[in-house]
């Protein structure tokens, strides 16, 4: 497992052990760790993506698919049904039509919260590092979703519609994207993989999809997690 993890990871990893061992994983939304790689915190960024949503939703169903996310998250529920509605609006597809979807880097667990809210029938799987699991169990409690840690990559088999990944292909390591490519995306024919920071990254993933109908997608926004990119950095879609 360990030549999946970059160090910046092995570093956080540890980080959150050592936090969760002194603190109650049911609120693990206090974690400074996860808080800081995890959570939209910026109010402009809000303020536009909200925006956006309401040309296409009303604010009663927004309120509704947020109503029961904790008040210092209450950003980041809005920043993932944005990645949400640009799929289906440059795709044409809606997310309530999707059978599987296999997430690569679930985060906490917001956008399987959110998809599940979306489409409750959806057959959802997440694959995170172990202790990303175990806190996305937590956050997750009701919900009907499958986890598969990296410790257990090499022998999970799965097909599914759908691969999606926000931020997660940014902070992998080259073995693991070589992996997840060898295992063509678990089949997957529909894709939604958002905030690709990296121009060779992006470009390495379009020659992936040479032979699919796809649409990359530059979003030119304010700029996300300043201290840990540079100024110059757009934010890329990938859409099939």
């Amino acid at each position: 497992m360990d030549k999946y993890i970059t160090d910046y990871w092995k570093k956080n990893m540890n980080d959150i052990i050592r936090w969760i061992r002194v603190h109650d994983i049911e609120h693990i939304l206090a974690c400074k760790y996860i808080f800081a790689n995890m959570v939209q915190i910026y109010e402009d960024i809000y303020k536009n993506e909200l925006q956006y949503l309401l040309k296409y939703i009303n604010m009663d169903e927004i309120n509704n698919l947020t109503k029961d996310h904790a008040e210092n998250e209450k950003y980041n529920p809005v920043h993932m049904l944005y990645a949400i509605k640009q799929y289906e609006n440059n795709t044409g597809m809606s997310i309530k039509d999707i059978k599987s979807i296999v997430e690569y880097g679930g985060g906490y667990g917001c956008m399987a919260r959110l998809i599940k809210k979306i489409n409750p029938d959806v057959r959802y799987t997440i694959i995170d590092l172990p202790i990303m699991t175990d806190i996305q169990r937590e956050y997750l409690k009701g919900y009907d979703v499958n986890f598969v840690s990296l410790d257990k990559i090499e022998s999970f088999k799965g097909r599914y519609e759908m691969f999606l990944s926000t931020w997660a292909f940014t902070e992998c390591t080259n073995e693991l994207y070589d992996f997840i490519i060898s295992k063509k995306f678990y089949n997957a024919k529909k894709f939604l993989i958002a905030y690709l920071l990296t121009y060779d990254l992006s470009k390495k993933l379009e020659k992936e999809f040479e032979d699919k109908d796809k649409i990359i997608t530059e979003v030119i926004s304010i700029r996300y997690f300043k201290n840990r990119y540079s100024e110059d950095n757009l934010n890329r879609f990938l859409f099939i």
